[in-house]
């Protein structure tokens, strides 16, 4: 991690957010607005450039005579290899994201950065959730692989005929199909971490009780029954903010919902008069942990 972090709200702090990331191999240029939306996005594109470059470097390559196995085995290794490097890449780009929204909470609360505390409630964050994002990384790449290998069989016939034509078309189809996956992963992410940081940040406020928390939807086509309700009973104390970003499986309308899966959603706060305490969830049966 850093060593120093820099004012939120200021062109130095968003200079830091484009060091961090671009020390992780991740390239996103210009300056990013307070959520991860964007970030995400150019993550997301970096992975999918990066995978569509290696997959469509072996098909424009591929011999019409190359046998079964070694199709592949190669197609396989590829996907391993961009598995292993991106992974690892995003292990250190996530852990930074979640840094990054943790200490915006806490300039946000009015509390000078302090570094110690920030490094302890990144390990904490990072020790409980090991690997959140590679782990989903290799699940996208397992899909990828087992969606190859049946075009490979299918552009083989019986005797063992080669369809160069219909594997590179096919595979092709795949690689851009799949694309949306990887922006659902990097979405989650970005907000799931970006946002709990900040969750964090704000507990470490004395005055925490003084504001009004909301959660925040995209009031669109796409929006999930779960993350309507939660933006309809806004607003919400700061345990009930909390205990929501923590526990985002609820029933609802007869059956469970999820918001983890294609997270689009944001939490904001706004300050009030009057003390705000208490929670109307805890141990309601209706919500159930997933973070």
């Amino acid at each position: 991690m850093a060593n120093k972090i820099p004012d939120a709200y200021n062109d130095d702090f968003y200079d830091w957010i484009d060091n961090t990331l671009d020390k992780s191999g991740l390239v996103i240029p210009g300056k990013h607005p307070h959520g991860a939306k964007t970030v995400g996005k150019q993550i997301e594109g970096d992975l999918y450039q990066s995978l569509k470059r290696k997959i469509n470097g072996y098909l424009a390559s591929i011999s019409e005579n190359a046998p079964q196995h070694e199709v592949y085995h190669e197609i396989m290794s590829i996907v391993k290899d961009w598995q292993d490097s991106m992974s690892g890449k995003l292990g250190v780009a996530f852990d930074d994201l979640y840094l990054w929204g943790m200490t915006s909470g806490i300039v946000d609360a009015g509390i000078k950065p302090a570094m110690g505390l920030a490094d302890k409630l990144a390990m904490e964050f990072i020790k409980i959730n090991p690997k959140r994002i590679g782990e989903r990384i290799n699940q996208f790449s397992q899909t990828l692989v087992d969606k190859f290998r049946e075009v490979i069989v299918e552009s083989y016939t019986p005797t063992g005929i080669f369809d160069v034509g219909n594997l590179v078309s096919e595979c092709g189809k795949i690689v851009t199909t799949e694309r949306y996956k990887l922006e659902r992963i990097v979405r989650t992410e970005t907000a799931s971490i970006s946002n709990y940081g900040r969750i964090l940040g704000w507990e470490r406020d004395e005055y925490k009780d003084y504001y009004n928390y909301n959660w925040n939807a995209s009031p669109d086509n796409r929006v999930k029954p779960i993350s309507m309700w939660r933006m309809k009973n806004n607003p919400y104390t700061f345990d009930e903010i909390k205990f929501l970003w923590e526990n985002q499986e609820q029933f609802i309308l007869g059956k469970w919902f999820n918001d983890v899966f294609n997270q689009r959603c944001s939490i904001s706060r706004s300050p009030r008069e009057e003390k705000y305490t208490g929670n109307r969830f805890e141990g309601n049966t209706e919500f159930r942990q997933t973070m």
